[in-house]
C-alpha cells in the first residue's frame, strides 16, 4: 500500500513536500530515476516542479530525461530559468538540444541564453558543469555516485569533484 491509498499519510505526504521540498528531495535522491519520475508524475505539477528543482542537478538532469515528454515540457518550463540551465548543462549536448526543443520558445530562448557565455568573459572560463552534493554527504557517498555513472545521461565531465 502506498502513501497514496492512505488519506491521512498522502495528506501529511503532501504537506511535507509542499513546506520542506529540499528536504523531501533529500530523501527521495537515494531512489533510482525511473522511480523519481514515477513518484514525480503522481504529485501536482506545483509540488513535482518543487522537488525537481531542489533535487542535486545531476538526479533532476537524470529525471528530466527519463520523464515523458509531456511531463519533462511542463516541469521545465514551470522551472527558474537560472536553475534550469544549471540543470541541463548536465546533459549531453545532444539531449540538451532536445529537451530545449520541447520547450516554448521563450522559456528555451532564456535558458539558452543564461547557458551561454562569450568566449572572452570569466563565465567562459568557468566550468558550469560541477557536481552538487549536499553539506552532509560523505566523502565515500560523493565518490560512489559519481564513480558508479549512476546516472548515465549526465556528461562525463559533468561529475567533477572539486573541494571548498
Amino acid at each position: 500500500m502506498t502513501h497514496k491509498e492512505l488519506p491521512a499519510a498522502a495528506a501529511l505526504a503532501d504537506d511535507f513536500v509542499r513546506r520542506y521540498p529540499e528536504e523531501a528531495a533529500a530523501q527521495l535522491e537515494g531512489l533510482d530515476p525511473p522511480e523519481l519520475v514515477d513518484i514525480l508524475c503522481g504529485e501536482s505539477d506545483t509540488d513535482a516542479v518543487a522537488l525537481l528543482s531542489a533535487l542535486r542537478p545531476e538526479v533532476a538532469a537524470e529525471v528530466i530525461v527519463r520523464a515523458g515528454e509531456k511531463e519533462r515540457s511542463r516541469w521545465v518550463s514551470a522551472m527558474n530559468p537560472s536553475r534550469t540551465a544549471i540543470v541541463l548543462s548536465r546533459l549531453d549536448e545532444e539531449v540538451r538540444t532536445a529537451v530545449l526543443g520541447g520547450l516554448g520558445a521563450r522559456v528555451a530562448s532564456e535558458v539558452k541564453a543564461i547557458m551561454s557565455y562569450p568566449p572572452e568573459t570569466a563565465g567562459a572560463l568557468m566550468d558550469p558543469q560541477v557536481s552538487h552534493f549536499r553539506a552532509d554527504s560523505s566523502a565515500e557517498s560523493a565518490l560512489m555516485i559519481s564513480e558508479t555513472g549512476r546516472f548515465s545521461s549526465v556528461s562525463r565531465d559533468a561529475r567533477t569533484c572539486i573541494s571548498e
